[in-house]
């Protein structure tokens, strides 16, 4: 049984997504001897993340900067940061210009980054497996992997992704039965309450930086 809060996260990101115009399935078809980053699997996206975070984990000379600016464009084609925003704000989103959509989701971007980029820090022979994958809808996948620390312990990522103009992307991952969308849905709904949307940026990125200073 699906419990109310997932349900809810559920139905606020699963809008209708757009349409790819002609122009774009023309180029598409013109080109489709080779393999396009659009053409990749949920499957592949999840991994492809993972793959990045083994890497810069056993390249011992980079340090916090040096790993943030490997992972950046993974984490920027792995993650949907609109859609999230979408969640995270509801209705609200809407009321936000284009500028200020963009704002928030390169702010989110950067902080996603540099935590994968603190935790990250360190090889210990950890690797991810493969459990699962189900596409319960056309444009919905949920694949879910666990990391095998180097002393054995098995910790669960069950990734949820949407599909957009052709393109998988996660919006959600929920680990040991948390969802990290929802529990960042009740703190940013907080200092919005309190400040606005400049609030939640202005802490998206202080905890970037504190992050980069540790």
């Amino acid at each position: 049984m699906i419990s109310k809060p997932y349900s809810i996260l559920l139905r606020a990101l699963l809008l209708p997504s757009l349409l790819l115009c002609s122009a774009a399935l023309s180029a598409q078809q013109q080109n489709n001897s080779v393999p396009a980053a659009a053409e990749a699997t949920p499957e592949q996206v999840v991994t492809s993340l993972e793959n990045s975070l083994l890497d810069v984990m056993q390249t011992e000379q980079l340090d916090h900067s040096g790993r943030s600016l490997r992972l950046q464009p993974v984490v920027e084609r792995a993650f949907n940061f609109p859609r999230m925003g979408r969640f995270l704000f509801g209705s609200r989103w809407k009321s936000f210009d284009q500028a200020q959509q963009q704002q928030f989701a390169e702010a989110f971007s950067g902080l996603t980054t540099a935590t994968y980029a603190a935790r990250f820090n360190q090889y210990n022979n950890e690797r991810f497996v493969e459990v699962s994958v189900a596409q319960p809808g056309s444009n919905r996948a949920q694949v879910r992997h666990q990391l095998i620390t180097g002393k054995g312990q098995q910790i669960a990522f069950d990734y949820l992704l949407l599909q957009e103009d052709q393109q998988w992307r996660i919006v959600n991952i929920t680990t040991r039965g948390v969802s990290d969308l929802a529990l960042k849905r009740t703190q940013y709904s907080k200092l919005f309450n309190e400040g606005g949307l400049d609030a939640v940026i202005d802490y998206l990125q202080q905890q970037t930086e504190r992050l980069a200073a540790e």
